[in-house]
């Protein structure tokens, strides 16, 4: 299998299904703006469903991949939550096409079974993390979901920030401004 050229789709669609829409782009788009047959595409790909399916699950995967390598086994809380925050904050740097796919796209529109980024595995990982932290007493006792929505609101919102181009330096300028912010709302 030539990854070069699936690697050529995958990135064409992703950059396409995020500034046009997944509805508003067709197999021929993909085709011309990766310079690939449409041929090509469908030996890959048995068409723009299955591409949708793909990054998504690749995306998703790229994001725990990336999460449990910046944690390892870390056990202090406030250290996790540094290395949650500075994780998204690099891979902004460093991969926008992919965070702007992941804020952006309206997964649930694509997928057959309604999935979102923020329903995926790495939501739910950071979930675990804080929900694991609220029964040790790490941080105040409050609802999981708000909690976890309470350490990545800020972050998501700066990352959206950088997107947009509000933000023109690194991101990781503000892993310690994040993190206290963050810490004070979360502490006991």
């Amino acid at each position: 299998m030539d990854t070069e050229t699936k690697g050529k789709i995958i990135k064409t669609a992703r950059r396409l299904f995020t500034r046009k829409g997944y509805f508003n782009t067709s197999i021929r788009d993909i085709s011309r703006e990766a310079g690939l047959s449409i041929g090509a595409i469908y030996h890959y790909f048995d068409g723009k469903e299955d591409i949708a399916e793909y990054l998504y699950n690749d995306t998703v995967q790229f994001l725990m991949k990336n999460l449990k390598e910046a944690l390892g086994d870390e056990k202090d809380v406030k250290e996790k939550f540094r290395r949650i925050i500075e994780v998204f904050y690099r891979l902004t740097d460093e991969y926008p096409d992919i965070m702007e796919y992941a804020l952006y796209v309206k997964h649930r529109e694509i997928l057959r079974d309604n999935r979102t980024i923020c329903s995926s595995k790495p939501f739910d990982y950071i979930m675990e993390i804080v929900s694991d932290a609220i029964v040790k007493g790490e941080i105040r006792e409050m609802d999981p979901l708000l909690a976890t929505a309470t350490l990545m609101g800020l972050p998501i919102r700066l990352i959206t920030l950088k997107l947009d181009g509000v933000i023109r330096d690194s991101l990781l300028n503000y892993v310690d401004e994040t993190l206290d912010s963050c810490w004070r709302a979360l502490r006991r």
